[in-house]
């Protein structure tokens, strides 16, 4: 068989793997909770000219409305598509991200060992599971295209073509920016990434570092208008401090499901400084975890595992160049030695993968029944919400105060149960002013 059949073999038992677990836990069958309401309101109400408003109370990802827009137009009331299409754009990430990894690493072993272990990681389960998480499962993927881009630059056939996909990738690291805020890291991982495996240095394509940094100053721009008045930043919800090393290190700790306490933090610090020193290939995947969890850190609520999608990249990368990186070199010393090296690998990765699926599958399940009590809490507020009164505006009052649903979300959820996005939703004030 030759290398692109290889290839794209290993792939498709990496997807049918990553496929299957959450097949199997049932992610089809979840429901919604939360900010899932909100958004498939602003997919409903999507309109075009409606992009270019920029508020100053919420944050601004006008490509995750375009998301939800279509989705709403290809799913309308089943839940069930919303979950499937998270999942398959989860999919096609680990399709480049095992694209990016070959074309990197020039290592078919690394490409499919860093793409599954990324594809069985249980600690961002919430951003497949979670509609809403959509966000950061677009602001991912076009990460990866972006970068996959820049390294398709390296070897294009004529100009045209090195300039076209210069293009791709600004404009897929724009796409990515305005899903997601984290996103704001693919400049620094876009050099790391030159420095490592690039022909050159980025500065000296200067059409597409300029790009980029246009790129990142228009999204830094709209950011702060979006943002002067979101609580999370006016009621200092998210603030640089001691917190966020903490939170770093609990992150970091996460991605290898270890326990969450000091000796963990030494260890996995040690072993960070392991690969950061290994070899380019362990030093871009560290460095990209490293910087890719640093906008995470801020945030004072604690760690949430929907924030672990895009550093458990770099993790999982930096795991399976370290394991081809030990098998190369014990193989110098002859075959049989090979032959060692071969049988380790493949055993010592194996345990990686079936250790992560062994979490992987309880925290997808985990993830699915969490959203049970909001579909209890939806079927209650459809069989005993008051019909309109005054036109189009429905009264909620205080008997429907729930400890877990806050007052925020009953509005989009009831509209959404009643598939009608122009009713007005009054709050009892009692129940607000409780909470």
């Amino acid at each position: 068989m030759n290398p692109l059949g290889r290839s794209a073999v290993l792939l498709v038992v990496v997807l049918a793997i990553g496929a299957a677990i959450y097949a199997a836990a049932g992610v089809a069958n979840a429901y919604l909770a939360a900010d899932d309401f909100q958004w498939l309101s602003i997919g409903h109400a999507f309109t075009w000219s409606g992009l270019l408003r920029v508020g100053g109370d919420r944050f601004y990802r006008p490509v995750v409305e375009v998301w939800f827009a279509g989705a709403v137009a290809a799913c309308g009331p089943a839940t069930s598509c919303y979950h499937l299409l998270n999942l398959a754009l989860h999919l096609f990430t680990i399709s480049l991200v095992f694209a990016m990894a070959l074309a990197l690493f020039r290592d078919a072993r690394a490409a499919f060992w860093g793409a599954l272990f990324f594809a069985v990681e249980p600690a961002y389960t919430q951003a497949v599971v979670w509609i809403s998480a959509v966000s950061t499962l677009l602001a991912t993927c076009l990460y990866v295209a972006s970068l996959l881009a820049q390294a398709g630059s390296w070897r294009a056939a004529t100009e045209a073509r090195r300039r076209a996909a210069e293009a791709v990738a600004v404009l897929a690291a724009a796409g990515a920016m305005f899903s997601h805020e984290a996103a704001i890291t693919l400049p620094v991982v876009s050099w790391l990434m030159w420095r490592e495996f690039g022909p050159e240095s980025l500065t000296k394509r200067r059409t597409l570092a300029a790009g980029l940094a246009i790129a990142a100053g228009v999204f830094a721009l709209a950011t702060v208008l979006a943002n002067y008045r979101n609580p999370a930043f006016s009621e200092a919800q998210y603030a640089i401090g001691a917190h966020a090393v903490r939170s770093g290190l609990g992150y970091i700790v996460s991605l290898y499901v270890g326990p969450s306490w000091w000796a963990a933090w030494v260890v996995g610090g040690v072993v960070m400084a392991v690969l950061l020193a290994a070899a380019p290939a362990t030093r871009f995947g560290a460095l990209w975890l490293l910087v890719t969890v640093v906008p995470y850190t801020g945030f004072r609520w604690g760690n949430v595992s929907r924030y672990e999608y895009l550093p458990s990249i770099g993790f999982a990368l930096a795991v399976a160049a370290a394991l081809c990186a030990g098998a190369d070199r014990l193989a110098r010393r002859g075959d049989r030695s090979r032959r060692i090296a071969v049988a380790a690998v493949f055993l010592v990765a194996t345990f990686v993968a079936v250790r992560f699926v062994r979490f992987d599958y309880p925290s997808i399940t985990s993830q699915v029944q969490s959203l049970e009590p909001w579909r209890a809490y939806a079927e209650r507020l459809a069989a005993e919400a008051p019909q309109q009164v005054a036109g189009r505006v429905v009264e909620i009052g205080p008997s429907f105060a729930s400890e877990f649903v806050d007052p925020m979300y009953v509005g989009p959820m009831l509209r959404w149960l009643r598939h009608d996005f122009t009713l007005q939703i009054i709050i009892d004030r009692p129940w607000t002013a409780r909470r």
